[in-house]
Parts: structure tokens; sequence; C-alpha cells
């Protein structure tokens, strides 16, 4: 994928309303892979022109990699290219972080999305940097840094 501001870029394709959509789950707490499918429609009926998949609004941090794996997938397979798609990959370590990242690839994904890692809000500067750019190889596709010092513990430094 190009990057860059020109025709063709990331930054071209990641126009308008990129809808945080929430993930769904049934009454045992598990992903409801047919009504996420159902409520992915209703928002590109609606209009939206692109997804970011399990951020906070989309329960990410609060899923087992098995969950969000099973959402990043139902969201991307219902899409079907229609639309641009952002998951959001950010983990307490950085393991985690590019396995979903490498997901994120496999299924189809546009780019990533990365709050920094949470709970740990003590690292240095070159440490987040290190972390994000591990992330960012494995999954081979474009990086949104995801700045929610709310959540993080910290502010995304601009280095």
């Amino acid at each position: 994928m190009a990057t860059g501001s020109g025709p063709g870029s990331v930054a071209e394709r990641f126009r308008g309303l990129v809808a945080p959509i929430p993930a769904v789950f049934d009454g045992k707490g598990e992903v409801d892979v047919a009504t996420q499918k159902q409520l992915t429609d209703w928002y590109i009926d609606k209009g939206v022109d692109g997804f970011f998949v399990l951020g906070s609004q989309g329960q990410g941090p609060a899923c087992r990699i098995d969950q969000r794996k099973a959402v990043a997938e139902a969201v991307l397979g219902q899409v079907n290219g229609r639309i641009p798609v952002v998951i959001q990959v950010g983990a307490v370590d950085p393991y985690t972080s590019m396995e979903l990242a490498t997901h994120a690839r496999q299924a189809g994904a546009d780019a990533i999305g990365m709050v920094g890692p949470y709970y740990y809000s003590d690292r240095a500067e070159w440490e987040l940097i290190e972390q994000h750019k591990m992330v960012a190889e494995a999954g081979k596709l474009p990086m949104f840094l995801y700045n929610n010092p709310e959540y993080s513990g910290y502010p995304t430094p601009p280095s």
C-alpha cells in the first residue's frame, strides 16, 4: 500500500468517518460472529467510510487474543474490501501485539492501530519506540498511533 499523502496513499484511503465499531458478544461472553457481521453491514449501510476495530469502544483490551482475532475476521470478512479497516493491536506486551498485527495483515486489514502498552506506564520513550517498531515490522501494514493517555497511562510521545 502506498504511504504519504498522494493518490492511493493511506491518508487518501482513510477519509471521512472512520467508525469505532463495537465488538458484539453473546450471553456467555463469546464473540457473536453473526451479529457482528450484521452490525458491520448496518454501519456500512449508514455510510461510514472505514472502521477502527478493537479500540476502546470495541473492547479490544478487554478481549482474549482468540476473541480479538474472531472480531477482526468477522468484520474484515463482512467488509470484503468495501471500506478500509484498521485493526487495533495494542496490548500490554509487544509479543501479543506482534501476533495480532500479523493476524490483521493475514486477515486482510488495510492498516493497524496501536495504543502504547498499558498498565506499565513507566516505560522510557526509547522502549515505546522500539515496541512500536517491532509491531510495525511484524504487521507489515501502515500503522496509526493510537494516543489514548486515559487508558495507557501516558501520552504517545511525538518521536
